[in-house]
């Protein structure tokens, strides 16, 4: 059985490789976007979500997801809201232009 080091370091392996597929094929297609913001992209329910949680479900830090979202909205890829309940949170929705480019890039 591998080390828990080990398994750590295949892990990253495997997430740089990912990382890099993602990055040639959104080179290839000339999208504004890098590969972490389309993994945020990829993790926004329809009914939107918050930007902690997005941060959560898309494995990155809450300030990396703040400094994305001025680039992905400025693209029309998202539409940042003022939540419904509580005015100190946001809410993220995806867009019509960010769906169609996730569901491209799914494909």
């Amino acid at each position: 059985m591998a080390s828990l080091k080990e398994q750590f370091v295949k892990t990253k392996i495997a997430h740089a490789e990912i990382k890099k597929s993602i990055s040639a094929k959104l080179r290839a297609l000339e999208v504004p976007v890098t590969a972490e913001q389309l993994i945020a992209l990829a993790e926004i329910p329809a009914s939107g979500i918050g930007c902690m949680e997005l941060a959560k479900n898309a494995g990155l830090l809450g300030p990396s997801i703040s400094r994305m979202l001025p680039h992905l909205e400025l693209h029309g890829y998202v539409q940042v809201r003022g939540h419904l309940t509580d005015a100190r949170k946001s809410l993220v929705v995806i867009t019509p232009k960010g769906k169609k480019l996730v569901a491209k890039l799914d494909a």
